[in-house]
């Protein structure tokens, strides 16, 4: 049986004590269980361990560390010394020399270039390669970025890790334009790559640019060595793609790339600067790579209007069987891009859980499509700072599900509009439209 070293409990420090009977009580699990018995999974995150915490359970791990696939050391130096830190993490990578890892979770750890070389091991010793990395918020820079790069793409023990990665996320780490450059050369060559994530790094204009030429280059080696391109889910949040009228903008390699991606369900652009021309471009991509999108992330791209509501209108038709979640907050979209972008949900059979259109200038004209969109497999529609919006009847239609601002509706409703958005109301609960 496969077990897990799962530690869990408040998010508190682990003194001596609790160490002793974490170790114990596993020990006993192992041997209540048959001999075939193996640790396949260490979770210690989302505690913060001591030195001397470290010491107790250090034994109990490299006995069972050649069984390990799995680490999750997310978190585990909160509230320690610097110095501390750092050497608690060289002492868990070392427990795993003998590991054949295939998942390291190291996020939210302030690791830095530091931190990063001393859990070198933990790369180079993989027998079969690793697949899965996530190094979120762990004060990660350019260099840090060299590192990485020399411990994926160099060949150790006869394997790359850059031939094995499906999974790469680097969120919230301040890696800088240059940064943004060598992460492009590490993605080239991950050939495998199912999901990568890049949120929140401001990688700017250029640093963007990179990161989308290594995703073309990849796309175009995997279809060189005639493979199929893995890409599954792409988080590229508060990167900086532009319309594509200029040479330089990060959409035009990327649009190329998308073109590849067939397998593509998740994709993640917030904030990305679109305009009305790059979203052609992305719509165009999307549309010749066919994928079956599940999520679709456009918040905050510009002043799409009418004009951008109708591109992803006439994208969403062959969409709408798969997508699960849509976010389109504050484009702008009044109440007749709102009323275009939801056509192709009260045309056709969806399976929508999640609508998103906050700050969008919403008003009664895009409250009545709301009404009238058929949706019957919604969860949650989020429509805050839209203050013009009849929420009453956004309420009647959609009860809890739906999120709005915490005001009254305004007294000067016409009530000749009321009583047509009630009648609206009315009809849509009662319609059955698929029958």
């Amino acid at each position: 049986m496969r077990l897990i070293f799962y530690v869990g409990g408040k998010r508190s420090a682990v003194e001596r004590d609790e160490a002793e009977m974490i170790v114990q009580r596993f020990r006993r699990e192992i041997e209540d269980g048959d001999d075939e018995n193996e640790v396949y999974k260490v979770d210690i995150s989302c505690r913060s361990w001591k030195k001397e915490a470290i010491d107790i359970i250090e034994p109990f791990l490299r006995s069972v560390s050649r069984t390990v696939k799995f680490v999750d050391f997310a978190d585990i130096i909160a509230g320690r010394m610097t110095d501390e830190g750092l050497n608690i993490t060289k002492q868990l990578a070392d427990m795993f020399l003998d590991a054949n890892l295939i998942e390291i979770n190291l996020s939210d750890n302030a690791m830095g270039p530091r931190g990063l070389e001393r859990v070198e091991s933990m790369f180079t010793n993989t027998i079969d390669g690793l697949q899965r990395l996530y190094l979120n918020n762990c004060g990660l820079s350019k260099e840090s970025m060299e590192m990485l790069k020399s411990y994926i793409c160099s060949e150790t023990n006869g394997v790359k890790i850059s031939d094995t990665l499906t999974d790469l996320v680097l969120d919230k780490n301040m890696i800088g334009v240059e940064g943004a450059e060598v992460v492009g050369e590490i993605l080239s060559q991950c050939t495998q790559l199912k999901y990568f994530s890049y949120n929140g790094c401001r990688p700017e204009a250029k640093g963007t640019k990179y990161l989308c030429q290594g995703i073309l280059n990849l796309t175009e080696e995997v279809k060189n060595r005639n493979q199929p391109i893995m890409l599954q889910r792409i988080e590229l949040e508060d990167c900086t793609f532009a319309s594509g009228e200029n040479e330089n903008d990060a959409i035009i390699p990327f649009s190329r790339a998308l073109k590849q991606c067939s397998r593509l369900r998740h994709l993640n652009m917030k904030d990305g600067a679109l305009e009305i021309g790059g979203l052609k471009l992305l719509v165009n991509a999307l549309s010749e790579g066919s994928p079956n999108l599940t999520h679709l992330y456009l918040d905050g791209q510009g002043q799409l209007e009418s004009d951008g509501a109708r591109i992803l209108s006439n994208f969403l038709h062959g969409q709408v069987i798969s997508l699960l979640s849509l976010h389109m907050d504050w484009n702008d979209l009044g109440d007749e891009g709102v009323s275009i972008l939801l056509e192709p949900f009260s045309a056709s059979r969806n399976v929508l859980q999640t609508l998103s259109l906050n700050g969008n200038l919403i008003e009664q004209q895009g409250a009545k499509a709301i009404v009238r969109a058929l949706l019957p497999e919604l969860k949650l529609l989020s429509l805050t700072d839209n203050d013009d919006i009849h929420q009453n009847h956004i309420r009647k239609k959609y009860g809890d599900v739906a999120k709005l601002d915490d005001i009254d509706d305004d007294d000067g409703h016409d009530e000749n509009n009321d009583s047509l958005m009630d009648a609206l109301v009315q009809q849509m609960e009662n319609a059955n439209p698929f029958q």
